[in-house]
């Protein structure tokens, strides 16, 4: 990280298009353990949704039409990446990860898969679950990114 920004927390991107629960609940851990979660949305929220997603510290929604989704999510990670605060990528879907794997191939930014479970949501990489803790310890031990590869 560089100098001027170990005061702002590192930042997980999490791309939704299909359902917005898991992505949420994973959030909320996230902020507990002093992540920023940015939540980029495909489509229109409803005010009550984006108020009930909105209202923590270090958790933004950003809702975006179709037409702008993929500019404006490639636009964002790819300005995190290049001020060292990106962390991670959250999908919720297959077709999603496949994408994102492309954008961040040459970076250890591990892209992963979030999906609803038992305990609210599960974390996937590749076709392997990850516990909620290894991530999480992951992505406090490596300025770049957690090493899940």
């Amino acid at each position: 990280m560089s100098p001027g920004q170990s005061d702002r927390p590192p930042v997980v991107v999490s791309l939704v298009e299909r359902g917005w629960r898991a992505a949420r609940e994973c959030s909320l851990d996230a902020q507990q353990r002093g992540l920023c979660v940015i939540h980029v949305v495909k489509g229109r929220l409803s005010r009550a949704v984006h108020a009930m997603i909105a209202q923590r510290p270090h958790i933004r929604v950003v809702s975006v039409s179709r037409r702008l989704f993929w500019p404006a999510a490639g636009a964002l990670c790819g300005w995190l990446g290049l001020t060292g605060r990106l962390h991670s990528v959250l999908v919720d879907n297959e077709r999603t990860l496949r994408r994102v794997k492309r954008w961040v191939h040459l970076s250890r930014i591990v892209p992963v898969l979030v999906r609803e479970g038992r305990d609210g949501y599960e974390l996937w990489h590749g076709h392997q679950r990850i516990a909620r803790a290894a991530w999480y310890e992951a992505l406090g031990s490596h300025e770049a990114g957690p090493d899940l590869r």
